[in-house]
């Protein structure tokens, strides 16, 4: 096979008069006429067949492209040196160079369907004619357009790497149209973090001769090179399957879950104390405890301030040491007295302290109570502070009703220190009219308002509690 058009037709030409002793003007006027309609017919086959395919090649181009995803779509350049081998063409072509280009679609990571378009020129050699009738060989030219399968063999596993293909197509030798194979193998090397490799190649092209020409024989071209690709991309390793892929994953040897802390992402959910409550919704992640519904209290122990092996959780007086009973409003609280007890922070009584209306004075009725509260305080040495309410009815002024509440509360404070209970334990305020136990007007209600109210303001588990403050006086300080 010749890849030059004139010489091939200075075969045909030859070929014709081979052995006749014709006029040189005949053979002229032959050989004119018979290379001019030649030439023409091939131009015309060859230019349409070259729109053909060269359309074709780049519909085919275009839909694949558009049908990839980003991520399975590759593209490959090489350029190599190259050389014919077996004769005629290894002697009557010396070395050249060519280029290849090429798109591939992936699939599955091991395969791909690939287009590619190739040319190559090789230098003329300096084999002398067979005959004086065939004239020398000039330079080789070649353009291919071909599809063909490229092999990744490890692609589901790495990128880069060993590749190799395999192609067909046409190839236009000058103006002829011939069919064409070409096979590449390599070994890609990954540039840096993005998609580029590199790595060398060796390849095989053969343009088929039709065996009818005046000279059978296909040519044979031998490649190496360099070839580049913007290859597969960067495969995210997840090595401990957990579906947090190793690049952000912060553990990504051990299973985890994913977070939107780098610093935990993928890492297992850490319970540090171990109790079973994990470390990101532990209140208490450094000491064993219990889940609760309380994100404040949740995986922290149950706690005891008063150190009455009743949990605060359960105990009624969490601040102040009692006992275990089975009713939830005394659980916990110091045992109940004669008409006293304790619930939460309040000391309640079974009866109340009578109070005549407009007066502070305690009536002696009222005394024994009294009795049993500072017995109560005295019973509970835990209870450090008591704070004593005053409250009146709606009797009267807003400014009289707070002096009245503050002068009852007074008294009977003095009553609870008369019956031996430090004087430094009992605070008192004055609240007037504006806390009413009961709401309404009949006299029922007024002296059920009429009153006075315990409360536990400090304790040995609670040292540092605040006492309450009592509401200004319209007139100024109370």
């Amino acid at each position: 096979m010749r890849l030059t058009r004139l010489g091939q037709f200075r075969t045909v030409e030859a070929d014709m008069f081979r052995g006749h002793k014709v006029p040189g003007p005949i053979i002229f006027a032959v050989n004119y006429a018979v290379n001019a309609r030649v030439t023409y017919a091939v131009k015309v086959i060859d230019s349409k067949a070259a729109r053909i395919a060269g359309a074709a090649f780049f519909v085919v181009f275009l839909v694949g492209h558009r049908m990839a995803r980003a991520d399975e779509f590759q593209l490959h350049g090489s350029i190599g040196g190259l050389h014919a081998v077996g004769e005629p063409q290894q002697s009557q072509y010396g070395f050249g160079v060519g280029g290849i280009a090429a798109g591939e679609l992936t699939l599955a990571k091991i395969v791909g369907l690939q287009l590619e378009l190739s040319g190559f020129g090789l230098a003329s050699g300096n084999q002398p004619a067979v005959s004086t009738g065939i004239a020398p060989h000039g330079a080789g030219l070649d353009i291919g357009a071909m599809a063909g399968v490229r092999l990744h063999p490890f692609g589901a596993h790495r990128v880069a790497g060993l590749w190799l293909d395999g192609n067909g197509g046409v190839a236009f030798t000058g103006a002829v149209v011939r069919p064409t194979f070409d096979t590449h193998v390599g070994y890609d090397f990954r540039v840096g973090r993005g998609r580029l490799d590199v790595g060398p190649f060796v390849g095989y092209t053969q343009v088929f001769q039709p065996s009818d020409t005046l000279v059978p024989g296909d040519a044979h071209i031998a490649w190496i090179g360099v070839h580049f690709a913007l290859g597969a991309p960067p495969q995210r390793g997840d090595r401990d399957r957990d579906t947090v892929f190793d690049d952000e994953d912060a553990c990504p040897d051990v299973p985890g879950i994913r977070t939107a802390d780098p610093k935990t992402n993928g890492c297992p959910r850490g319970d540090r104390d171990g109790d079973m409550v994990f470390d990101d919704e532990d209140a208490c992640p450094e000491v064993p405890g219990i889940r609760t519904s309380d994100p404040k209290t949740n995986g922290c122990p149950r706690s005891d301030r008063d150190n009455d092996t009743v949990f605060d959780d359960e105990d009624a007086c969490p601040d102040v040491p009692g006992v275990r009973t089975t009713d939830p409003k005394t659980n916990g609280c110091p045992p109940a007295g004669d008409q006293v007890r304790l619930e939460g922070d309040k000391i309640l009584l079974d009866d109340i302290i009578h109070f005549d209306i407009d007066s502070p004075r305690v009536p002696h009725l009222s005394w024994p109570i009294i009795r049993k509260v500072a017995d109560f305080i005295k019973a509970n040495p835990d209870v450090l502070e008591i704070d004593i309410e005053g409250h009146a009815d709606e009797t009267g002024t807003t400014e009289h009703n707070l002096i009245l509440s503050r002068m009852r509360a007074d008294a009977v404070k003095k009553i609870i220190v008369e019956y031996g209970v430090d004087e430094k334990r009992i605070t008192t305020h004055a609240y007037g009219e504006s806390r009413p136990k009961v709401p309404g007007h009949a006299e029922d209600q007024l002296k059920l308002n009429r009153r006075v109210e315990f409360t536990v303001t400090r304790s040995r588990a609670r040292p540092q509690e605040l006492t309450p403050v009592e509401p200004a006086s319209p007139g100024g300080t109370p």
